[in-house]
């Protein structure tokens, strides 16, 4: 990145905002793994937020109906369990 001095000093009644850095808007190795870093932790960061949701509004006392249509709106909510499977003796035929 490069810093241009001249282009960032902008007036704000009387001051001077901070200088800010320019690119040429292709972003290096360095900035693409700090994109990748970024993204995994707001990733998790979410998945965290939405189970701490889910818990907390698993015993609220909201009525059922409308407990389920929030809980199904989190993103990355842990899916309900699988169906059980077949009897045995419903797969032979």
């Amino acid at each position: 990145m490069q810093w241009d001095k001249d282009e960032a000093r902008v007036g704000t009644g009387g001051g001077i905002l901070p200088f800010w850095p320019r690119h040429s808007g292709q972003l290096g190795n360095t900035e693409m793994i700090l994109v990748a870093v970024v993204a995994e932790l707001l990733e998790e960061y979410t998945v965290v937020v939405a189970r701490v949701l889910e818990h907390l509004l698993h015993d609220a006392p909201f009525p059922r109906r409308v407990r389920f249509l929030i809980l199904r709106r989190l993103p990355f909510v842990s899916p309900s369990p699988p169906p059980p499977p077949p009897p045995a003796y419903a797969l032979t035929s």
